[in-house]
């Protein structure tokens, strides 16, 4: 991908992230302190500042950032002079990584990172720049055998313009990650998990996806987009390979263009968009979809889609898929109901038919569970309950997606679900 003269973890590790209500934290130190040891540091404030650029154009499994520690808080503006180390993780299969780490100053990191054009198989067009930011008070915990332990207590979240860091939330909850060198069955690793299990502990995406989760709503309020009003959600789903995820940016180039006929960018909402979730999938054999999802801090709803429907398109192309779909608050006795959770990332761009006016989102996502990847283009349409309107909306899809198909050969038409696939994973 790119050569770093600086330190590298030569077997790669692995690392879970958790989050659990900041009233129970001392409880979980508490529970590891007979097998652990904690590394008191001057410094406790981990400033951390993410790269990319806007059309999110780093791989799903890339992070490219620099990072220092501090006495308190990121206060906003960052000097080109502040020693920094630059750190690039790639995440070879989910939850393992290999990092690079170097030092320097902010310019240097600055610099360097302007200078890459391309990350795995993902062409770089612009350059990378400091893009969103966090700070948070970090204790370390040694706990032998390869593993340590971080917990992170007031995480604050920050788009970057220029130079400053401009806040925009606080987390909720306090964050504890477990990173292991020695991969699965790690006995330490079982230990903390008893803990976290004692102090029911959820696991939470990466704090860099989080900020973009933030960093979406923040240009959804700016933009005043909204999505219309639903009950029936109709999409087409399409398989594809990691090193093609670059596809995303392709499509909005044809947009762009004016190569999809009658469909061009929504221009209330130009950007292209990155977000995640937890998602945690209560199996059951009556066709009904149910799954708690986690977003930022400790919120979750729950969401049930039922009545699923393969749509008898035009083309042929028999991989889209109409359902209803209902989210609301978790129902008291599901909270702790044990299910797979998987962790879903995607980017998307929202596109308008001139037509009509109607707009659809068009997205490459990939679903994580375990040692397992699967990436997908997603082609949706939201449609009031009238017959009128879901085939309307069903047209739109199925236009949209052939264009796809036939400009881009390596998307395959699917109907697999995330549901069955994860059903799948033994």
């Amino acid at each position: 991908m790119m050569d770093l003269a600086g330190e590298k973890d030569a077997n790669g590790r692995r690392e879970e992230r958790y989050i659990i209500d900041s009233s129970r934290a001392g409880e979980f130190t508490g529970l590891i302190r007979p097998f652990s040891e904690p590394q008191t540091f001057v410094d406790r404030y981990a400033h951390t500042i993410y790269f990319n650029n806007q059309e999110h154009e780093l791989p799903f499994e890339v992070l490219i950032r620099a990072r220092r520690y501090a006495d308190g808080h990121l206060d906003g503006h960052i000097d080109m002079e502040t020693a920094f180390t630059r750190e690039v993780k790639v995440e070879i299969e989910p939850g393992n990584t290999e990092k690079e780490r170097e030092a320097g100053t902010f310019g240097s990191i600055m610099a360097e990172n302007a200078k890459i054009t391309k990350v795995l198989s993902n062409p770089i067009t612009s350059p990378l720049v400091p893009y969103v930011a966090t700070s948070y008070e970090r204790t370390h915990y040694g706990v032998g055998d390869g593993c340590r332990v971080t917990v992170d207590n007031d995480v604050r979240y920050y788009v970057m313009e220029g130079l400053t860091a401009i806040p925009m939330a606080t987390e909720d909850g306090t964050r504890v990650e477990v990173k292991t060198q020695n991969g699965y069955g790690n006995a330490a690793a079982t230990k903390i998990k008893e803990a976290l299990a004692a102090v029911n502990a959820e696991p939470i995406i990466q704090k860099k996806v989080a900020a973009y989760n933030l960093l979406c709503e923040h240009l959804r309020s700016r933009s005043g987009a909204r999505p219309p009003a639903y009950e029936i959600e109709i999409e087409s789903k399409l398989l594809l390979s990691g090193e093609h995820q670059y596809v995303i940016h392709s499509l909005k180039g044809d947009f762009l263009s004016g190569a999809v006929n009658d469909f061009e960018i929504f221009p209330e909402m130009p950007h292209t968009l990155e977000r995640g979730k937890i998602y945690r999938y209560l199996f059951a054999d009556d066709g009904v979809i149910r799954r708690i999802n986690k977003g930022e801090g400790l919120d979750m709803t729950y969401t049930t889609k039922g009545g699923r429907e393969i749509v008898d398109d035009a083309f042929g192309l028999g991989c889209i898929v109409k359902r209803r779909e209902t989210e609301r608050a978790v129902p008291a006795s599901l909270e702790r109901t044990v299910g797979r959770s998987l962790e879903r990332r995607r980017k998307y761009i929202v596109v308008r038919k001139k037509s009509t006016g109607d707009t659809y989102s068009v997205q490459v996502d990939v679903s994580a569970y375990e040692r397992e990847r699967m990436f997908q283009v997603e082609i949706e349409g939201l449609a009031p309950d009238s017959p009128g309107a879901a085939s309307r909306t069903a047209e739109d899809v199925a236009l949209l997606t052939r264009f796809a198909v036939r400009k881009y050969p390596f998307l395959s038409p699917t109907k697999l679900t995330k549901e069955e696939w994860l059903r799948s994973i033994s």
